[in-house]
């Protein structure tokens, strides 16, 4: 993810309360999508920048990764419907829809495996965590960044 600093500085920067090592643990690249695109931005996907990632967690790592995605999210959407903004609740909808009951389908009857199942599990709740966690902490609905 590559952003101008002039953009990234018209929609008061990163939201400090997302990312690894924060109390939301994930979700900052999606909130910076997201506040790029409500404030007229434009999102440039090109096939031509190639990035390697070492998949390297073992099972017990993967799971906590999933689980702060899920966290960071929930706490992401639930910021966005909380700032007024009801594309927040959809995009709370598609994302436990496509990574949460259909992983857990595939799980059950694709793959037939435990694991996929359980990072779906991890979509469908810990997104909740993350919305109700996330009522707890105040919102600047002019900046829709959490104070």
């Amino acid at each position: 993810m590559a952003v101008r600093r002039s953009a990234l500085a018209a929609i008061g920067g990163y939201d400090l309360s997302l990312g690894p090592g924060t109390h939301f643990h994930a979700a900052e690249d999606l909130d910076i999508a997201f506040r790029l695109a409500a404030a007229g931005g434009r999102l440039v996907y090109t096939g031509s920048a190639v990035a390697y990632h070492k998949a390297w967690r073992n099972w017990s790592e993967r799971c906590q990764i999933e689980r702060g995605y899920g966290i960071g999210a929930g706490a992401a959407f639930m910021k966005y419907v909380r700032c007024g903004d009801s594309y927040g609740a959809s995009l709370f909808a598609r994302w436990t829809w496509e990574l949460g009951v259909r992983r857990v389908g595939a799980g059950l009857f694709k793959w037939r495996s435990f694991k996929p199942m359980y990072l779906g599990y991890c979509q469908l709740v810990y997104p909740l965590v993350g919305a109700l966690r996330s009522l707890r902490v105040p919102v600047d609905r002019t900046t829709t960044l959490y104070r």
